[in-house]
């Protein structure tokens, strides 16, 4: 991508050079999916080479005007299901799935 790119394009290489690249809103899966290897390569070949991987800013605001806390996926899933999700039947109890939601939540990240 971009990445490779912009490292592969520095003339003469990154060899005994100072290389300090900046990644903006890349997420942690995203930051998982780069090719570490290669990065490994280069820090052994730069004098120094520094990556700057920063996810995306959050910028939610309370009513105050102070920023809030992000909320965990935990948190997400619950307040979508308890606030902003119409059941589609009447025998679906709301209770039991964000019960079911928290538990899918912790099966996959034992997994992962």
């Amino acid at each position: 991508g971009a990445f490779r790119a912009a490292v592969e394009g520095i003339p003469a290489g990154v060899g005994g050079k100072i290389v300090r690249q900046v990644i903006t809103d890349l997420d942690r899966q995203r930051v998982r999916e780069l090719d570490h290897r290669r990065i490994r390569e280069w820090k052994a070949e730069a004098l120094h080479f520094h990556l700057d991987a920063r996810p995306p800013e959050v910028r939610r605001v309370s009513a105050s005007g102070a920023p809030l806390r992000r909320q965990t996926l935990d948190e997400q899933v619950e307040n979508y299901l308890l606030r902003d999700w119409e059941p589609t039947s009447p025998l679906i109890q709301r209770d039991r799935l964000v019960a079911l939601g928290k538990q899918y939540l912790q099966r996959t990240g034992k997994d992962a």
